[in-house]
């Protein structure tokens, strides 16, 4: 799953920086995925495969920590936007448009997705952190899936 997470990211970073609005969201009637929620996939894939000692052990651990505490940040910052709505360095990234979805415009991460995106850099990074309690990061994986899961069909019923 995390080549597959890291292949989505690229896909749609590729269609965002060519222009091809289509491939950048699961279908042309969906909004397209934002280039951060793009690049925090790439992350976060690449921090689950560092978990697992891929591209070699020295090396992963490190950069999976970093990758995950990115990610971490990000969302952080996405849902402090709501309350004091100010502008992110990656809000111009991306197609141009005025389109809006709800309160946010095309381009922009969703608030929960940027609760997914904290909760499985939390798992991640505890996971990591080599914890005498291996159930915690099973539950934030859990949660993190189950929010996902309901957006994926919240999405896929609209």
């Amino acid at each position: 799953t995390a080549v597959v997470a890291v292949a989505l990211g690229v896909v749609t970073l590729v269609a965002w920086v060519l222009g091809w609005r289509g491939l950048s969201a699961v279908d042309t009637a969906y909004i397209s995925m934002a280039p951060i929620t793009a690049c925090l996939f790439v992350a976060l894939g690449l921090a689950t495969l560092g978990q697992i000692g891929w591209p070699g052990p020295r090396f992963a651990r490190p950069a999976a920590t970093v990758s995950a505490s990115l990610a971490a940040l990000a969302g952080l910052l996405e849902l402090a936007r709501l309350v004091q709505k100010f502008p992110l360095p990656w809000d111009a990234w991306g197609f141009p448009s005025e389109i809006q979805f709800g309160s946010l415009g095309v381009g922009q991460m969703s608030p929960l997705t940027a609760v997914c995106f904290i909760l499985a850099a939390a798992a991640l990074l505890t996971r990591g952190a080599g914890l005498d309690r291996p159930a915690l990061p099973r539950w934030i994986d859990a949660l993190s899936a189950g929010l996902g899961l309901l957006f994926g069909t919240g999405v896929a019923l609209s």
